[in-house]
């Protein structure tokens, strides 16, 4: 999740969510390429399309399967928050 702090918007609030998973993933070993799926909570499902745009950026063409919910009164006044779930192969 970005905090509302995250100056700029929806576009650079989902840019950090983005990069504070990535940076999870790899503690534990894992890329952005093993997310499987993602459930993303928008405070404005208006903002799918950008929010879109920015998620695009960070998966080739293969992107991962992802459900956008409308969510009121995301945490610390966030515009977006994330779940995901990584596929780790042994």
């Amino acid at each position: 999740m970005a905090h509302s702090d995250c100056a700029g918007g929806i576009g650079e609030e989902a840019r950090q969510t983005q990069m504070n998973i990535r940076t999870t993933l790899e503690a534990y070993g894992l890329k952005l390429g093993d997310v499987a799926e993602r459930t993303i909570m928008l405070a404005d499902t208006g903002e799918w399309q950008m929010f879109n745009e920015v998620y695009k950026g960070f998966f080739g063409p293969r992107y991962p399967a992802r459900s956008p919910l409308g969510i009121n009164g995301l945490a610390l006044g966030a515009r977006v928050e994330l779940e995901c779930m990584a596929v780790f192969a042994s």
